[in-house]
């Protein structure tokens, strides 16, 4: 069996890997707190600092810093691993426009957390020979932390007009917790090696606009949608390249993950 260090294990999607990842391997489950020094078949970066976890009433700069940087400079030196799947973000493409974004694509983070996030790549390319960085969506699944979805799908259900940037632009940057789990563990079945950069979204696509609608259907309301204009986001992205290298026909479909996210909020 393999052994597996997880970083971030207490986490919303750190715990699910821990519990899904038992047969894969020995898991070894960390926090934060890295005291001692590990050496393991596989290493997933989970730990970091997202827009949903920071601490509101800290400067935001020095939480992104300390958390997507700082505490990846540590875990390399305490974690030896033969493979490393880091969890990024799709936001290092913010500034790039609307356009279906592959890997090739230059990054362009136009905030501090993508920035940091960026950053974190970068130090771990020094570090370690084999990585896949797993530029992540949003990720919905039990225990989601607020994000625009779950803003949407509140105002949707208290009958309040849902406000919406890039309302008619193609959008499919989500995932499904269990599907992330799926693609991780096909990851870890795999014998990848060098370093290589995977877009993880949805397969197809649907306007901001539509899936509102759809949010709406499932909870029996009416919307009432506003649309703010255009500003630059990572919202619509290219899966190719993860499902040629894991040798699969498909990923979840956008809708599939709002109907089952939408679902979920009635119960």
């Amino acid at each position: 069996m393999k052994k597996i260090v997880i970083t971030g294990s207490t986490g919303y999607i750190g715990s699910y890997l821990c519990s899904i990842l038992k047969d894969q391997g020995y898991i070894i489950a960390l926090s934060r707190n890295i005291n001692e020094n590990y050496e393991c078949d596989v290493l997933i970066h989970a730990a970091g600092r997202t827009p949903s976890t920071i601490k509101k009433d800290e400067g935001h700069e020095a939480q992104y810093r300390e958390s997507n940087i700082e505490l990846v400079k540590h875990v390399s030196r305490k974690v030896k691993a033969r493979l490393v799947i880091n969890l990024s973000t799709t936001a290092v493409y913010e500034g790039v426009g609307q356009k279906k974004i592959s890997e090739t694509d230059l990054t362009n983070p136009c905030g501090v957390y993508a920035f940091s996030k960026l950053k974190g790549e970068r130090i771990l390319n020094n570090e370690f020979a084999n990585i896949l960085h797993l530029r992540l969506p949003v990720v919905i699944g039990a225990g989601m932390k607020d994000n625009f979805l779950t803003r949407m799908t509140a105002s949707i259900h208290q009958d309040n007009e849902v406000r919406l940037y890039n309302a008619d632009y193609p959008y499919n940057n989500i995932i499904s917790l269990s599907e992330l789990g799926f693609l991780i563990c096909q990851i870890i079945k795999s014998n990848f090696q060098g370093i290589s950069y995977l877009n993880v979204c949805a397969d197809d696509e649907m306007t901001l606009y539509e899936i509102a609608v759809q949010i709406g259907k499932v909870l029996g309301k009416k919307v009432d949608i506003h649309s703010l204009g255009y500003r630059d986001a990572a919202n619509y992205l290219s899966n190719k390249k993860i499902k040629t290298q894991l040798k699969l026909g498909k990923i979840v479909s956008v809708s599939d993950c709002i109907e089952s996210y939408a679902l979920s909020f009635l119960k």
